[in-house]
């Protein structure tokens, strides 16, 4: 049950996200859009922010890498 919730909120953080940067004039392609202001973005001058170690999984590079992501958990997990 853990693989369909973590999946769905992959795809809610991705979808929100990615209205963010097009609003911003940043377009979503296949192999580019992460939002790298997010405070989920592990950024190692920040590591005292222990959540970002988790959090920084909710994000992703483009349509090509949430897809093959929801691919693998579904497959493996």
């Amino acid at each position: 049950i853990f693989i369909p919730f973590i999946s769905i909120a992959e795809i809610i953080v991705f979808i929100i996200y990615k209205y963010d940067l097009e609003s911003k004039g940043i377009e979503t392609t296949a192999t580019e859009g992460v939002a790298l202001y997010s405070p989920l973005v592990y950024k190692p001058s920040r590591r005292y922010e222990a959540w970002r170690f988790l959090s920084y999984m909710l994000m992703h590079q483009g349509y090509m890498h949430i897809i093959f992501n929801m691919l693998f958990q579904f497959l493996y997990g």
